[in-house]
């Protein structure tokens, strides 16, 4: 279930679709809250909609499951003030 809630939620974000997408992956992970790429795409979806926080706590819990998942690392960043 998780995982074609998970590819549903990508072809959401492939069509220019966020909302869905967001649905789609926050769906899928009341099925399995342990895939870090689920979490890092939650993370995505709440970035482009502008919601930055919550996509930074995403992007975190991404990295606590697979602290070496570059695309994790690099969206956190983009998270970051810049100084």
């Amino acid at each position: 279930e998780a995982l074609a809630l998970r590819i549903e939620g990508e072809q959401a974000w492939m069509r220019g679709d966020g909302a869905g997408a967001l649905r789609c992956f926050a769906a899928a992970l009341h099925h399995d809250r342990e895939d870090p790429l689920l979490h890092n795409s939650l993370g995505t979806a709440l970035w482009s909609m502008g919601e930055k926080e919550r996509a930074a706590r995403a992007f975190e819990h991404a990295l606590q499951l697979a602290p070496n998942l570059p695309e994790a690392k690099e969206n956190l960043n983009r998270c970051k003030p810049s100084a």
